[in-house]
């Protein structure tokens, strides 16, 4: 009797504290203010202009192609890293217009107008 009260405590205590953790995972949402602001990485050598093939393998360019017409504009991969991706498009000029955020792991595609119109955040989970 005492063994099974023990185990059932036990049991209740590893449930609550798997579901507080889950919790304070998803409870911390994308800083919205801090991703924008964030600094694009600048260094000395010119960050490659990507290619076609290259670019529609990306995971994030279907969501992307739904925000903008990639037509106007070059992707410029700023970081491919294992855990997250940022590419810059630029404008006619240069200049770089939208900055693309995917969060690998997460599938999380934020999507920046660098002129300040409208940000996108979607997860492609469903997609």
């Amino acid at each position: 009797m005492m063994k099974t009260i023990a185990m059932s405590l036990v049991g209740a205590l590893v449930l609550v504290g798997s579901i507080l953790g889950v919790k304070a995972i998803c409870a911390h949402p994308i800083d919205e203010q801090a991703v924008k602001n964030a600094p694009v990485e600048q260094s000395n050598e010119q960050n490659p202009i990507a290619n076609e093939g290259e670019v529609s393998q990306f995971q994030e360019i279907s969501h992307l192609e739904e925000i903008v017409d990639l037509s106007k504009y070059q992707i410029e991969v700023v970081e491919d890293l294992t855990n997250k991706r940022i590419l810059l498009l630029l404008d006619e000029k240069g200049h770089p217009a939208y900055k693309s955020i995917f969060i690998k792991r997460k599938n999380i595609h934020k999507v920046i107008d660098l002129n300040g119109e409208r940000d996108f955040v979607e997860t492609l989970a469903d997609k």
